[in-house]
């Protein structure tokens, strides 16, 4: 590094965005998560409140106009799970677009990409087998390179868990950097002294590979950066992200007592906007203003190593039992297998993760000697199929052919049973996901996530003929007490919550198919299932409904008729039947509402009653006309409660006027809420119109709608407008970027004068 750059402030700020795979493993359905409220499910809502807003984010005049948008991806540091953008990609696929051109737009423009990998769905890399890091690892970078167009430069640990063996791995597939904890090196030595010296933050060293008789090889190095701890927690738990003037002043005061000019912070990227409400604003305020005040340049980690030669070599921290350390266990990696209260919210017994950890463990191990002694007899190279098969789960290539080029002797039997095991060890996988141990009781929905997922590679071995292996798992998670008496231990809790989620194919595909006909969609895709209703009829029987299902685990393709009536709420009845087109019911399988999971029908009846409210708009507005005329003549003749009924029937006109136009774009339900608005103005009545999980599952739906369509500008003003007077923030920031992505030169101007 030169002079002049030695006297440049550099400052890098590293955001972990990272969501856990949510959805039901059998259904491919991101199910309701009420303690999620207002919003239908947990990404939604981290994702309005913290990845989109970032995209997107605002600088606000003193009369809060939005005077300039600001990409905050353009100036962090960042890793995206893959699972997370997995769920991005398929709800709000317009941002996930921009996302993807921001990362490939940088790299193009600096050389450097501030994107980085991750190892795929944040397992603890030092507690799984050999096997299970190398694909955890693989199946990171080449999800990456399959997105962004490029191989990764770092690697984003989960925990930031580590060992030797870790770091070896990472270098055999050309990572050049990690980011660690000071507390995760046990030592620094001068490169050209070869003195040993104290482990400082701010600071990159070169840790080196070394043989059995401890002998450095040169050639095997990886970069650790090593944030600043104190700092980063103070962002992360003192919130001083609530004022960019502070937000900077902190960070400034920082270099004092740092002599190479650089800080690093790293924090979960929920931060900033969901942990800390405004945070987002606060960075964008920060990359424009307040950092330039200081001559803070921002930079990337990948762009740092490239104007810095390394100083320092570093050995990493083994660990209290020799296995590794992370940046939120202070006991190695404890915290994911038990022996240690991290986490327990000082009232919580922790023992529950050593029964979690075991039958986890005793799984992996189980389906792992199935897949290699199925596998040895289908597949030429059985470990390099199951990291190939990456590029099945991302679409590079087909299902076929992969198995055309990867099986030793192609038949059906052999395609069916090969791509039950990869489904198998991807789902085992996913049930190591860290989140599963992190909180401080077995009953959390994280670890019920992870039990989920090991019941689906359970289910797949039963499938394979391999029995039993159930007991095995349940008589392990008997041993983890819960903290609370009524869910008892994890066997009780496996019995009577996680097993519920396991559906016949018939269940899961009638589902789907009458959730996409009652949300007026003709086609519909999940993690698993791509759903197509190809004809819907009115007969006397009920509503007939005919789809393909298409089945992206078992590349199967199926026609599904269904006849389902709801003209009885209390004795719905669905009849099925595969096959070709069939109107007969009589030849029709009747399945029951009761053999799907409570989730599943709860859905079905919220989606059955939205849609019976809209048939029944015409009597909203008639009593709403009825009660406005009583307000009109005289307000004091408004008897005790009648306000409260007023305050309903209006409740009940926007709502269902704001679902429709979500689903159907149509500005006529925009107008009808404004006509609403305005009378109700004239009375002097307060609407008070409460966002629900009916509104906000349908945003990815709307978003992915208003930026494909055209649209003319005075009606996204209008439905702007209305939004804000409701006080609804996440549909009117989505009205405001897509006004923005319009306007050029204009974007500021024209959103603060809509």
């Amino acid at each position: 590094m030169d002079d002049k750059k030695q006297d440049i402030k550099y400052l890098v700020i590293h955001t972990h965005m990272y969501q856990p795979p949510r959805e039901n493993p059998f259904t491919g359905e991101v199910e309701l998560e009420h303690s999620a409220k207002p919003y239908d499910n947990w990404n939604n809502r981290i994702a309005t409140e913290c990845y989109f807003p970032n995209l997107y984010g605002r600088i606000f005049d003193t009369q809060g106009n939005i005077v300039e948008m600001v990409n905050n991806y353009d100036y962090l540091n960042f890793n995206f799970g893959p699972t997370l953008l997995n769920w991005m990609e398929i709800y709000y696929p317009k941002y996930y677009e921009k996302l993807v051109e921001t990362v490939k737009l940088l790299k193009e423009k600096k050389g450097f990409s501030p994107a980085i990998a991750q190892c795929y769905n944040h397992t603890i890399l030092p507690l799984d087998n050999f096997s299970t890091k190398i694909t955890q690892v693989y199946w990171g970078i080449r999800d990456f390179e399959l997105r962004f167009g490029f191989k990764p430069e770092g690697l984003w640990l989960s925990e930031t868990s580590v060992n030797e063996d870790v770091l070896r791995i990472l270098i055999d597939y050309k990572i050049k950097y990690v980011i660690l904890a000071p507390h995760q090196l046990s030592k620094a030595i001068n490169l050209k002294t070869q003195k040993e010296d104290s482990v400082y933050p701010n600071r990159y060293y070169v840790w080196f590979d070394r043989d059995e008789k401890k002998i450095k090889n040169c050639s095997r190095r990886i970069n650790i950066f090593v944030y600043d701890e104190e700092l980063s927690k103070k962002i992360a738990f003192d919130n001083i992200t609530f004022n960019s003037e502070i937000f900077a002043k902190e960070i400034n005061s920082r270099y004092k007592y740092f002599k190479d000019n650089l800080l690093i912070i790293a924090t979960d990227g929920e931060t900033y906007g969901h942990h800390h409400k405004f945070a987002d604003l606060t960075l964008s305020h920060s990359f424009k203003i307040e950092f330039l005040k200081y001559d803070i340049k921002v930079i990337s980690l990948a762009e740092y190593l490239s104007i810095k030669e390394p100083e320092y070599e570093a050995e990493i921290n083994p660990g209290i039992d020799e296995e590794g350390t992370s940046w939120s266990c202070a006991h190695g990696v404890r915290r994911w297998k038990g022996g240690c209260n991290c986490g327990d919210e000082g009232i919580y017994d922790t023992s529950w993760r050593f029964g979690l950890r075991s039958a986890m463990k005793w799984l992996g191990e189980v389906l792992n000697d199935i897949y290699f002694e199925e596998g040895k007899k289908l597949f030429f190279e059985i470990y390099l199929s199951r990291n190939n098969y990456i590029d099945v789960i991302r679409k590079k290539i087909t299902l076929d052919e992969f198995l055309n080029k990867n099986l030793k002797d192609i038949n059906e039997e052999n395609k069916k049973r090969a791509k039950k095991l990869l489904t198998m060890v991807k789902y085992q996988m996913f049930s190591l996901t860290s989140c599963g141990w992190f909180f401080s009781d077995i009953s959390r929905i994280e670890t019920q996530q992870n039990l989920k997922y090991a019941l689906k590679a359970i289910s797949i071995a039963e499938e394979l003929g391999y029995k039993g292996i159930e007991k095995g798992v349940t008589s392990l998670l008997s041993m983890s007490k819960s903290n609370f008496k009524d869910i008892g231990n994890g066997e009780q809790l496996y019995e009577r919550l996680i097993k519920s989620s396991k559906i016949s194919k018939e269940c899961v595909e009638s589902f789907l198919s009458i959730k996409t006909f009652l949300n007026g969609h003709t086609q519909y895709s999940n993690y698993i299932f791509d759903i197509k209703i190809i004809k819907i009829k009115e007969l006397g029987c009920g509503t007939y409904i005919y789809s393909s299902i298409f089945d992206l685990e078992s590349g199967e393709e199926k026609f599904l008729n269904i006849i389902v009536n709801f003209k009885t709420i209390e004795n719905i009845k669905i009849n099925i039947k595969y096959g070709n087109e069939c109107e007969a019911i009589e030849t029709m399988e009747e399945i029951k509402l009761e053999n799907f999971n409570k989730k599943m029908q709860t859905e079905i009846l919220k989606l059955f009653v939205i849609k019976e409210k809209q048939k029944g708009l015409d009597n909203f507005n008639k009593t709403f006309d009825t009660l406005y005329k009583i307000f009109e003549i005289n307000r004091d003749m408004a008897f005790e409660n009648l306000e409260d009924d007023f305050r309903y029937v209006i409740n009940q006109i926007i709502n269902i006027n704001l679902i429709n136009f979500l689903r159907e774009l149509d500005f006529k339900n925009i107008d009808n809420i404004e006509k609403i608005m305005e009378k109700t103005k004239n009375l002097d009545f307060k609407i008070d119109y409460k966002l629900s999980n009916d509104i906000t599952m349908l945003m990815g739906n709307f978003t992915t709608k208003i930026f494909s369509k055209e649209i003319d500008e005075k009606d996204i003003k209008k439905a702007l407008n209305i939004f804000k007077r409701l006080n609804l923030h996440p549909l009117s920031f989505h009205l405001e970027n897509l006004i923005y992505e319009r306007n050029g030169s204009q974007k500021a101007k024209t959103i603060s004068q809509s």
